[in-house]
């Protein structure tokens, strides 16, 4: 099969599923099927035109292209001015939030001060309580009932198509996973307004994202119905918080956001091209945003983000916040990320080894550039090199890779 449009990608398992193809479809020959495990592209009627596989982050991402001022760099968690541990002052996001609001209050403060004039993020689905969607908003109130994780599919680069529509001087600020700021950056390339009209963007800290069968097996397991779902939040109400399912006609169902993340992070809910993605931290962001792991002991039940300002002006919007009291932040170091992440810093340790055990497999791999992958997995113990070849989940999602089911 020759390399003609994001079919292939799909058919070797390359797909991320964030939706970058979709902007670049001008002759409407790809549709995204959001119904199955993840979210895929389908091309027909196809042109040839090959954009689709030049915003492809599936196949790979040239970090070297993605230049910046920049004071320190680790081979494990990118290049960044500064580290926090922080939190909004507003209680209210805090407590809802799924680590210390972070997120939130950055949004509110940009749009507020009219540094962005919109927010591009995801949130649970108006129309299914299930299902995520991408919304673009001004709206203080959407922005704080957006907050939250959501560990369920969506491809959030679909919705910069209605930013490159937009032909006023509007900015945006676009909130994504590491994929998803890839294909973000590789959409700019091809359209240099881009860069001025996504002004800021945050990344956020992901392992993978599970199936679809991931949640259904968990709400299986647990007797609950999809149908009697009216809401379901992932985190919240503290830290690390719970995952709450509201119904109609009942009360509501209520686990510790651990055991329900254990359930669905199985690696059989795992998509294939998740074990091959060293950018766990959204190292091609501007802020970077997630757990600190390493103090949970310490952290009061409100919680907190790790947050990794990578860009001069990130930095300068962020101690704005802090001047302005509207976050509380402590400075924080690049062994706090390394230890509060283990899960993300451990797979980018292993996945040189696995592009070579493709290669000699001769098995469709993405290229990366300037990743610093050979020199994490040098740095790993003799154990852990051993255990990069013989990982079982890696094996497992081989196996299927090769049997082509997912």
């Amino acid at each position: 099969m020759n390399e003609k449009n994001v079919n292939y990608v799909v058919k070797k398992q390359l797909c991320l599923g964030c939706g970058a193809c979709g902007v670049v479809n001008s002759a409407n020959c790809i549709e995204f099927n959001q119904s199955g495990a993840f979210n895929f592209p389908e091309a027909s009627n196809c042109i040839k035109c090959g954009l689709c596989l030049k915003v492809c982050p599936g196949l790979g991402f040239n970090k070297q292209q993605r230049n910046f001022e920049y004071k320190h760099e680790s081979i494990y968690i990118g290049k960044y001015q500064s580290i926090f541990i922080a939190h909004s002052s507003d209680k209210k996001i805090r407590f809802s939030a799924s680590s210390g609001g972070i997120v939130t209050q950055i949004l509110l403060y940009l749009i507020g001060h009219h540094i962005v004039d919109k927010a591009i993020f995801v949130r649970r689905s108006d129309k299914n309580p299930i299902e995520n969607d991408t919304v673009i908003t001004d709206s203080r109130e959407e922005i704080i009932n957006g907050m939250g994780s959501r560990y369920y599919p969506v491809s959030p680069c679909l919705k910069i198509k209605d930013v490159l529509n937009d032909k006023t001087n509007k900015k945006y600020v676009f909130v994504g996973k590491g994929c998803d700021i890839e294909g973000m950056e590789k959409l700019k390339e091809m359209y240099p307004n881009l860069t001025k009209k996504i002004f800021f963007s945050i990344g956020i800290f992901c392992d993978h994202i599970p199936s679809r069968k991931a949640l259904e097996e968990f709400l299986k397991i647990h007797g609950i119905e999809k149908k009697d779902i009216r809401e379901i939040s992932y985190r919240g109400r503290g830290w690390p918080g719970f995952a709450t399912i509201k119904f109609d006609k009942k009360e509501s169902f209520k686990i510790p956001y651990e055991i329900m993340w254990q359930s669905l992070k199985g690696y059989n809910f795992s998509n294939f091209r998740c074990s091959l993605c060293p950018d766990g931290m959204a190292e091609l962001a501007d802020i970077s945003v997630g757990d600190p792991w390493i103090k949970k002991k310490e952290i009061s039940g409100d919680g907190d983000s790790l947050v990794i300002c990578r860009t001069t002006k990130a930095e300068k919007i962020f101690k704005e916040l802090i001047q302005e009291k509207l976050i509380y932040a402590t400075t924080s170091n690049e062994q706090d990320v390394i230890n509060s992440q283990k899960g993300i810093v451990s797979k980018k340790s292993r996945i040189w080894m696995r592009i070579i055990i493709l290669k000699i497999l001769r098995i469709k791999y993405p290229v990366y550039q300037g990743w610093h992958l050979y020199d994490c997995w040098q740095q790993q113990s003799v154990k852990n090199k051993i255990i990069s070849i013989l990982n079982y989940d890696f094996i497992y999602l081989l196996l299927r890779r090769i049997l082509n089911r997912y």
